[in-house]
């Protein structure tokens, strides 16, 4: 297993969304659409289009051609290396009502958030209590929809605005 596969998973277990790993996923597409390597979209997810432009950096840099974001690719591309970690850690639940909730009551308002946002379109995984990426994009989508900051975060307006 690659070491961003074992990353995820413990952020899974762990029962947040850090966006530590989409910002360096994210920093790095920057930089590859800045080169003319990268045309897609600047969404933080590693995919095939983002692998595919690092490769062709990898060649056209002569580095050893890994598709990964390699200690030697990350600092040819002058990104921090992927022991930095950046503080605090944001999670879903940052600046708002339940930030300092008990893990039940987070627990029980993400169920009802996907729920929700199951019912207006917005979010289509797996309806369970668990915070991840895909939840954290459909609430920014709905946040924008409504006209409120796409911050991906249940602050206090997301919060109420969505009947939590």
């Amino acid at each position: 297993m690659t070491s961003r596969f074992l990353s995820l998973i413990l952020l899974v277990l762990a029962g947040t969304v850090a966006v530590r790993a989409d910002d360096a996923i994210r920093a790095a597409q920057i930089e590859l659409r800045r080169l003319g390597y990268y045309n897609g979209e600047i969404d933080g997810g590693w995919g095939s289009q983002t692998a595919a432009a690092v490769r062709r950096y990898q060649v056209a840099e002569h580095l050893a051609i890994t598709g990964e974001l390699n200690p030697q690719t990350r600092q040819k591309l002058r990104l921090p290396p992927a022991n930095f970690t950046p503080s605090p850690v944001r999670t879903i639940f940052d600046d708002g009502p339940l930030a300092k909730a008990k893990p039940s009551a987070r627990k029980s308002a993400v169920r009802l958030d996907k729920e929700k946002l199951t019912r207006f379109h917005f979010y289509a995984g797996p309806i369970n209590g668990k915070p991840d990426a895909a939840l954290m994009k459909a609430v920014a989508t709905w946040q924008s929809t409504a006209g409120l900051n796409p911050s991906g975060r249940l602050d206090s307006q997301t919060v109420k605005g969505l009947g939590l």
